[in-house]
């Protein structure tokens, strides 16, 4: 089986969706995402759901592993608030959150 490989996406939804829709074969091929989907882009919330949509669709097929922002982010809502993370990215990636209307801790517990 072939590998589709998707390094740091960073919160560019419609990046990645181009790149799956234009260049995975979901016959042939695992797609594995190497952590990374959330911060400093403008659509963390709606990137993280799209993968979700993919693992559900495709749970034999699609790999997310956790980097280093998913880490930050699970660790200010599990432990204590992460400062640095929000000083960083964390305060504009909540914003996306609250602007959607949506629950980031949800996300949280599917990075899990």
């Amino acid at each position: 089986m072939n590998l589709f490989v998707i390094g740091d996406v960073h919160g560019c939804y419609l990046e990645l969706k181009k790149l799956i829709e234009e260049h995975w074969n979901n016959k042939d091929e695992l797609l594995i995402q190497v952590g990374d989907l959330i911060d400093r882009g403008s659509f963390s919330p709606k990137t993280v759901e799209y993968c979700r949509e993919l693992k559900k669709q495709f749970p034999s097929k699609v790999v997310f592993l956790k980097g280093n922002h998913e880490f930050e982010i699970i660790y200010h809502f599990l432990n204590e608030p992460n400062e640095n993370w929000l000083r960083q990215c964390g305060y504009e990636t909540l914003e996306q959150y609250k602007s959607e209307n949506k629950n980031p801790i949800e996300d949280v517990n599917w990075f899990l």
